[in-house]
């Protein structure tokens, strides 16, 4: 139970939070990062620990408006509460989770409930989402607008979910282009990296999610790293088959630093 509880509780910095403080809470420029479990950094090394570490971060004020399980479709809802911060920079991470909707049916029917989604997931709907986030964000003055591709989604090149996500990594360039706005390429980084560095893991990826769950009792309870679960279960740059070590979210932080500090 309190393995559960640290691996879904919400940051100080949520975005809620910053909300329900007001506008006074800090008068730094605001950065907000939208996503899903990868950008809470609990069940994900957190890649917003690893850049609020770096030179100049210290200049801006970060939410987290990452949580787990989400899809594009969640961020929509969320979209009148992201706009109301009145950000300066919005970083868009999401994706896996409409990926891995599709792996199975058991998968693909757990999002609907837990979400009471409209509608089953597939790559036209995630693009729809992503049109509509993409069109409210580059509706507001002065702030710019970041959508990352995906990591990727396991270590094998040749599985299903890892060319699924692919694809969804180009849906993501598609909408950047259209709307003007900022791509980085995280999956393209991730697949090159993993040419000369591949993985070894032989945890297979329809048991992904029990990995998940043993990761999450190794980190909170026996207090070990990403880096050193993911060693464990024989990944390069993942924790499991979905979420990243503290290697892959630097690779997410290292694209976006420059993103950051474009402006100054």
């Amino acid at each position: 139970m309190y393995a559960q509880r640290q691996a879904t509780e919400l940051p100080e910095n949520n975005l809620a939070a910053y909300l329900a403080a007001g506008p006074s809470v800090d008068d730094r420029p605001i950065i907000v990062f939208a996503g899903d479990s990868l950008t809470l950094g609990t069940v994900s090394a957190s890649y917003l620990d690893i850049l609020a570490a770096r030179p100049g971060m210290d200049s801006y004020y970060f939410i987290n408006a990452g949580d787990n399980s989400r899809l594009a479709y969640n961020i929509v809802l969320e979209l009148d509460e992201i706009i109301a911060c009145k950000p300066d920079i919005v970083s868009v991470l999401i994706g896996t989770n409409d990926v891995n909707s599709l792996m199975s049916p058991e998968s693909q029917q757990r999002f609907i409930e837990d979400w009471n989604l409209p509608q089953v997931p597939d790559a036209e709907w995630f693009r729809e989402n992503l049109t509509q986030i993409a069109k409210s964000l580059t509706s507001l003055e002065n702030t710019r607008v970041a959508f990352l591709s995906l990591p990727t989604v396991g270590e094998d090149p040749d599985h299903p979910a890892f060319a699924m996500g692919r694809k969804y990594s180009g849906i993501i360039r598609e909408i950047a282009e259209e709307f003007g706005i900022v791509y980085l390429p995280l999956h393209e980084t991730m697949e090159e990296y993993l040419k000369t560095n591949p993985g070894s893991t032989k945890h297979d990826f329809s048991k992904k999610r029990s990995l998940m769950m043993k990761n999450v009792l190794s980190r909170y309870i026996f207090k070990r790293s990403f880096d050193t679960i993911a060693e464990k279960n024989g990944f390069s740059i993942h924790a499991d088959h979905l979420h990243l070590s503290e290697a892959g979210a630097a690779m997410v932080a290292d694209l976006l630093e420059p993103f950051i500090l474009a402006d100054r």
